[in-house]
């Protein structure tokens, strides 16, 4: 829901240039945990965005991204935005919601997320299937080689929901990524935004 905040403009109404398309996620859960999620009822209106300081994503940890404020005039759509509920689409790019309020002439102004630099297509494969990822995290833990045991790699990938259906029901499957195979330990379903964050690890020998 929209913040109470209002932050005032440096000069009065802008003129807003940019067509953007305004998406809401739809969730179809399955008796076996899994979900599909569909993105529809787009409306368009008249936006304008600009680059903002970089603001963290839903898992946090994802360097790199851009970030903008997207000015939107205010009506019933626009100020019903939702970052867990709703995206933004322009010039074939997805944006997520970090946030939105109304400034003075209670018009929209939300933060948004793009990770389009950061999106590796392709790069996860799950049951004969490739999905886009987003790097997340990597470390190898402690040598575990006098007890007889290889060490571990761990990672951490995000995985769009809309495409990753399968999502809690993938836990302790097998994924392959750059060519290793990895277990999928944990799934995480943020509160906002369209990505799974997938814990994986993998055991190797020395």
């Amino acid at each position: 829901m929209l913040c109470c905040a209002k932050p005032k403009r440096a000069e009065s109404r802008k003129r807003l240039r940019a067509r953007v398309s305004i998406e809401t996620a739809s969730d179809t859960p399955a008796a076996d945990g899994s979900i599909a999620r569909t993105w529809g009822s787009a409306v368009s209106r008249w936006g304008e965005l600009q680059p903002a300081g970089a603001q963290p994503d839903a898992h946090n940890k994802v360097g790199g991204h851009s970030t903008y404020q997207l000015f939107l005039r205010g009506d019933s759509v626009t100020r019903a935005l939702q970052p867990a509920v709703h995206r933004i689409v322009y010039d074939g790019r997805q944006f997520e919601i970090v946030r939105s309020s109304l400034d003075e002439d209670r018009d929209v102004i939300a933060t948004v997320n793009d990770y389009t630099g950061q999106i590796e297509a392709d790069a996860l494969t799950y049951n004969l299937t490739t999905y886009d990822i987003i790097p997340h995290s990597q470390n190898t833990t402690e040598d575990e080689s006098a007890a007889g045991l290889g060490d571990m790699m761990a990672m951490q990938v995000k995985v769009r929901i809309s495409d990753f259906g399968d999502g809690l029901t993938a836990i302790n499957e097998e994924v392959t990524l750059y060519a290793r195979t990895y277990r999928i330990e944990r799934v995480i379903r943020p509160a906002w935004g369209d990505w799974y964050l997938l814990s994986l690890s993998e055991e190797y020998a020395n």
